[in-house]
C-alpha cells in the first residue's frame, strides 16, 4: 500500500492501525514538483517541499527497501519531527 501521512496528530494511530493489519512500514517523501510533468511546467513554485508518505509491505514478504527510513518509532514524523 501507499499512504499519505502528513497529519501529525493523526500519525500514530494510522501507523498503528497499519501495523496491527500485518506491514511494515517505511517513510517516503518525493519532492511535490516534477521536471517531466503532464503539463510541461517549468516553473517550480514548490522548491524543496515535499509530500509525506508511507510504503507499507506485508510482513510476511521479506523486504529490503534501501534508501527509506523504517517506520519504528510512533513518536516521530518526518515534517514536524517528536510529536509526543
Amino acid at each position: 500500500m501507499y499512504v499519505e501521512n502528513d497529519r501529525a496528530d493523526k500519525s500514530p494511530d494510522l501507523i498503528s492501525t497499519i501495523r496491527s493489519k500485518g506491514y511494515q512500514l517505511w517513510w517516503h517523501q518525493p519532492l511535490l514538483f516534477n521536471p517531466v510533468n503532464f503539463f510541461g511546467e517549468f516553473n517550480n513554485r514548490c522548491p524543496n517541499v515535499t509530500s509525506c508518505n508511507m510504503i507499507c509491505i506485508p510482513t510476511e514478504r521479506p523486504s529490503d527497501i534501501s534508501g527509506l527510513k523504517l517506520i519504528d518509532d510512533l513518536s516521530f514524523h518526518p515534517i514536524y519531527g517528536r510529536i509526543d
